[in-house]
């Protein structure tokens, strides 16, 4: 079993993510990762264990990351704005 997470802007949080997998999984067997050029953080996760995919702290890591940081949806003010 693999499942894909992508990531955007919320770095604090994705920087607890990448260093719990870091820390506590290998790379190559339990995930593969990648951060892109000039970047500090990752962009893309693939993990590939079904025991870090079960793994409680880790899903709770990613929720964090859920609707956090500088990009999200605008409310409907703001999309007004963006209509005009």
């Amino acid at each position: 079993m693999s499942r894909e997470f992508t990531f955007g802007f919320d770095l604090d949080n994705i920087q607890e993510v990448m260093v719990f997998v870091k820390d506590n999984y290998k790379e190559g067997k339990d995930y593969e990762m990648s951060i892109g050029y000039g970047d500090d953080v990752m962009n893309y996760l693939d993990v590939k264990s079904d025991k870090l995919l079960k793994d409680s702290n880790f899903l709770e890591l990613i929720s964090a990351c859920d609707g956090e940081g500088e990009w999200g949806d605008l409310d409907d003010e703001e999309e007004e704005e963006w209509e005009l």
